[in-house]
């Protein structure tokens, strides 16, 4: 399985479909199979999600069919794909929220139906009402030698979202009151170096 080097996950899946990042040498396409039993065929169609490259991707865990991608480009796009696969490439996102800024992650809400979270260069995390296409709330922005890296959503209830920042802390956020971090975690975060 080649992958794109420039996307964070390298695969993901639910309960119709796996996908990941296709190579591009210049754009973010994503690969969405079917789970159907079959013989994938050479040409998959594509999910044409990006004109730069891909930096991550989500499936929607209420709906199979809806998917979202992050990329160097600024966006956050959500996708409604077919619900036996796609029969061509698909061009046309659902939807397009805009950061301004390199988009490093994105993910919906476990628990909360039609809330996507991504997370910038722009030192923000946003929540956004996917089915409205609007901001719904958004963190503080982290100065910026606290730059966020990374963030995750806590499956168990979906309250918490833990966010691993580049001064190697982690900062806690309650998702339901984003604005300040309730808890910051000194020296959590680990790097190649080991520190």
């Amino acid at each position: 399985l080649a992958t794109n080097s420039s996307c964070a996950r390298l695969i993901g899946a639910n309960g119709a479909f796996l996908a990941y990042a296709a190579p591009s040498a210049s754009s973010g396409p994503l690969a969405v199979v079917p789970l159907r039993p079959h013989r994938v065929p050479d040409a998959q169609p594509l999910v044409l999600a990006h004109e730069e490259p891909l930096t991550d991707f989500a499936s929607d865990p209420f709906d199979d069919c809806r998917w979202a991608t992050a990329s160097h480009d600024g966006t956050v796009r959500l996708w409604r794909l077919p619900e036996g696969g796609l029969s061509a490439p698909l061009t046309q996102p659902a939807a397009r929220l805009g950061h301004g800024t390199r988009v490093l992650a994105v993910d919906f809400h476990p628990h909360a139906q039609g809330l996507v979270v991504s997370l910038a260069k722009d030192r923000l995390v946003r929540f956004w009402d996917a089915e409205r296409v609007a901001v719904q709330a958004r963190t503080a922005p982290l100065a910026r030698e606290e730059a966020p890296l990374a963030f995750a959503l806590d499956a168990a209830d979906g309250r918490r979202m833990l966010v691993a920042c580049k001064d190697l802390t982690a900062r806690l956020y309650d998702v339901r009151a984003p604005r300040r971090a309730v808890a910051v975690l000194p020296r959590a975060v680990e790097t190649e170096r080991g520190f």
